[in-house]
């Protein structure tokens, strides 16, 4: 398959804000965390990109696709979370054992977000190869009914063992959405332009500032509320809508390309990389304002790069384990 010019935008950007909020968290600031306004796509566009590439064509190649699941996200999985996992649990003061590590890596703890990732990947492909069918806009309501289900399964038993399933579950809907947008796309990319972009931000940053205003930053309560995670869905939507609209309307940005075709490198760097940049910027300049945040995370993306080309170059089969010269 050929690149997309906007699908390596849109990783692109979504990892520069990965960083953005791995930063915040890890060095700390004395303002508000701007992180908020893209909390609800950041992550989600990365499963609408993947459902949209899963069912790219009419047919699957089921072998295939798990050959990529496996040699490009399972094993990057195992191999730098296992690179990480001793300094992330000295860290965070937590027990060292090879129970505890068979748990957190093998397990599927070690990173929610490839993990749940990988779930539903997996489900996906399933339901697909039980219906016979690649794409049908009845998947959408059997990816509904999953997410409600996803929703009670986190509420009753919130421990993310195995391989954060409830938010595998909970992800699925963007997968097949991401897939209903392929099928759209002919009609709805002449739709995206920068009117339709200029009216989503307005309705995007309007509904979270009154989201922010209403319910605050953090939302927690004992028992479903489906008045928030209906909200919460819809920020979802709408964060997907404006992120996409912005990538169709940007030309193709040599440094943002690498970014996104590298996103799996650049993910599992976007916790050490950070920390350890932080740490050095506090012991030199400890301002904790949002400008030496940035700064700091601007530096933690320049130091990635290298890593990348090292990886890439001379331990390919690191980031792939069928690499193939």
């Amino acid at each position: 398959m050929k690149e997309i010019a906007w699908i390596n935008t849109g990783r692109a950007i979504c990892m520069i804000c990965v960083f953005i909020l791995h930063t915040e968290s890890r060095f700390g600031i004395d303002t508000f965390a701007y992180s908020y306004f893209f909390m609800p796509f950041f992550l989600t566009f990365f499963f609408f990109i993947s459902g949209y590439l899963m069912l790219y064509n009419e047919t699957i190649d089921y072998s295939k696709k798990l050959k990529s699941i496996v040699g490009k996200m399972l094993w990057p999985y195992f191999v730098f979370t296992t690179i990480i996992w001793i300094p992330k649990m000295l860290k965070h003061d937590q027990e060292i054992s090879v129970e505890e590590y068979l748990v957190d890596v093998f397990g599927g703890t070690a990173s929610w977000f490839i993990a749940a990732l990988i779930v539903a990947e997996l489900l996906i492909l399933a339901i697909v190869k039980i219906f016979h069918k690649t794409f049908s806009f009845y998947y959408i309501f059997i990816a509904g009914g999953i997410f409600v289900l996803a929703q009670y399964l986190i509420q009753w038993n919130p421990n993310p063992f195995p391989w954060y399933y409830q938010l595998g579950l909970a992800n699925l809907i963007f997968l097949f959405l991401g897939a209903t947008y392929k099928r759209l796309e002919k009609w709805l990319e002449p739709r995206l332009s920068v009117c339709s972009f200029l009216l989503l931000s307005v309705v995007y940053f309007s509904i979270l500032l009154l989201d922010l205003n209403m319910n605050g930053v953090e939302y927690i309560s004992e028992t479903i509320q489906w008045r928030m995670i209906l909200l919460d869905f819809f920020e979802n939507i709408l964060g997907i809508l404006w992120i996409l609209n912005l990538c169709l309307l940007l030309p193709s940005i040599p440094i943002l390309s690498y970014i996104g075709k590298n996103s799996i490198v650049f993910y599992f760097l976007s916790g050490a990389v950070p920390s350890v940049v932080g740490l050095v910027f506090n012991k030199i300049y400890p301002c904790h304002s949002y400008g030496m945040m940035l700064f700091v995370t601007l530096v933690s993306l320049l130091v990635v790069f290298p890593i990348t080309y090292l990886l890439k170059n001379y331990f390919p089969l690191v980031i792939n384990l069928f690499y193939k010269k």
